[in-house]
């Protein structure tokens, strides 16, 4: 009998859109799954977007997520766990999308766990859908990711425009540096579920 297991595309699929979204992830560990779940009030969910899978470009994110409601984006750079949540679904119209349920989050930070949630302060201005762009949170771009993420190191930070940071003010180096340890930062994988 061989050794290795091997499955199907079809069989992955049936794995990656399994009831506990937490456990296919490559980016979490038991403890951010659990604080990301406490933070969703979720478990069940499915794959919709993995980077690594299917590519850094814009146009991969929008071909799996666009149309889709109730996400969460899981983005990791060396060091660095963090995303955000939206009911609303994704497009790519240029144009802002209002939701007074998003969130952002942080789970990790220089490699330490830290389980931070910022809540939405402008709901007019919770996500942005840009056919030029990965996720787009806060009309302030609280978190821009660029296409090719992994490797144009322009994606940024900066929270307090359209998600409250309580102890930092938008602009500040310290809400510049909050979420990636810097204001500009290369994204090393992203997933995004669509959760129930």
């Amino acid at each position: 009998m061989p050794s290795v297991f091997s499955f199907s595309k079809e069989q992955l699929g049936l794995l990656e859109t399994s009831s506990s979204w937490l456990k296919i992830s490559l980016i979490l560990n038991d403890q951010e799954a659990s604080s990301l779940a406490e933070f969703t009030n979720s478990e069940s969910g499915t794959l919709l977007y993995r980077a690594t899978r299917d590519g850094f470009t814009a146009n991969a994110f929008h071909a799996n997520c666009d149309g889709k409601a109730k996400t969460i984006t899981i983005i990791s750079t060396n060091n660095h766990v963090f995303g955000g949540y939206t009911s609303a679904a994704w497009n790519k119209s240029g144009d802002y999308i209002k939701d007074a349920s998003a969130f952002i989050f942080s789970l990790r930070r220089n490699g330490i766990s830290n389980f931070e949630k910022f809540l939405i302060k402008n709901p007019d201005t919770a996500i942005i859908g840009h056919q030029h762009y990965g996720p787009i949170f806060g009309g302030g771009r609280d978190l821009l990711i660029y296409s090719d993420s992994n490797t144009r190191n322009n994606n940024r930070s900066n929270l307090g425009h359209s998600y409250n940071h309580p102890n930092y003010g938008y602009g500040s180096d310290e809400a510049k540096s909050f979420l990636a340890g810097s204001y500009n930062f290369l994204t090393t994988e992203i997933e995004v579920y669509t959760i129930v």
